[in-house]
């Protein structure tokens, strides 16, 4: 199992730049008619700090790169923490937003 590790919406935000360059290491031709380099040009003159997650899926077209969503009650949220084994294709890892973990919390405290 690894650390426990904090997802947030504004860390998305802050990091959407860097994390499309990534995915789109070249100006790449998107589906629509986009270019990947466009894009990222867009990204890059967002201020991390200020901008939506609005703003950032107008840019992209669509919400999948600052949406989080809790594994437990399957809810968007803002923040979320990943629990379990790293990451991968067949990993046991699940994001839980702060009201699953609570619930979690209390069914350990009963137990007994």
């Amino acid at each position: 199992m690894s650390a426990p590790v904090l997802f947030t919406t504004r860390a998305h935000i802050r990091e959407v730049a860097a994390r499309w360059r990534v995915q789109y290491p070249s100006n790449t031709l998107l589906f629509g008619g986009a270019h990947s380099g466009d894009i990222y040009k867009r990204l890059l003159a967002l201020d991390p700090e200020a901008a939506t997650e609005e703003d950032v899926a107008a840019i992209i077209g669509n919400s999948g790169w600052t949406r989080i969503d809790c594994d437990g009650c399957e809810k968007s949220v803002k923040a979320a923490v990943q629990v379990g084994a790293p990451p991968d294709y067949d990993s046991a890892t699940a994001l839980l937003c702060a009201e699953c973990i609570r619930v979690a919390s209390a069914l350990l405290d009963g137990e007994g």
